[in-house]
């Protein structure tokens, strides 16, 4: 794919992910979920207006510190009410890790059934439900980039199967 054709994806997503409604009580659910996180792996997370503190270590001056971010998108998939949202972790002095988090709605509210690690540094432009899949669109590290600058734009995507987010093998678009 040509560099514009892949600026024109990037924007097809993008848009799509603006144009997603989102369930009523979503937003207000969101800042107080709980969820697990495959990079604070001391229990589950539960967020306090959109965000979780932790010491580092006992008696640490250092913090973890897990926040929602705007990157969400809402929608039906397998017959399912599904929210997809991004999560980031900073771990302090050693990264800043990016997780999109699978919501399941039910009666109760949402509930987080999966959550997939997309990467450190990386720069993430949107996320939408589209043609049965969750579709993240970022910038991760190329072969020669340093963690500071990931320059290789890409889309992944993950299907739901079970609850769980699925990446399609690499023949699969």
């Amino acid at each position: 794919m040509t560099h514009a054709g892949k600026k024109i994806l990037l924007a097809m997503v993008w848009v799509t992910a603006l144009s997603v409604p989102s369930h009523g009580k979503a937003f207000c659910d969101l800042e107080s979920m709980t969820f697990q996180s495959k990079v604070f792996q001391a229990g589950p997370v539960t967020l306090a207006q959109g965000e979780y503190r932790a010491s580092a270590a006992p008696e640490s001056a250092s913090e973890v510190v897990v926040k929602l971010t705007d990157k969400r998108a809402f929608g039906m998939l397998n017959g399912k009410s599904v929210g997809a949202i991004m999560v980031v972790t900073t771990l302090d002095g050693t990264g800043t890790f990016y997780e999109l988090a699978l919501l399941i709605e039910s009666a109760q509210g949402w509930t987080n059934t999966d959550t997939v690690l997309l990467g450190d540094r990386v720069k993430v432009h949107s996320v939408a439900i589209e043609r049965d899949r969750v579709a993240v669109a970022m910038t991760t590290h190329g072969p020669q980039d340093p963690m500071c600058c990931p320059t290789l734009e890409i889309i992944k995507h993950f299907a739901v199967q079970n609850d769980r987010l699925v990446a399609p093998s690499p023949n699969i678009s």
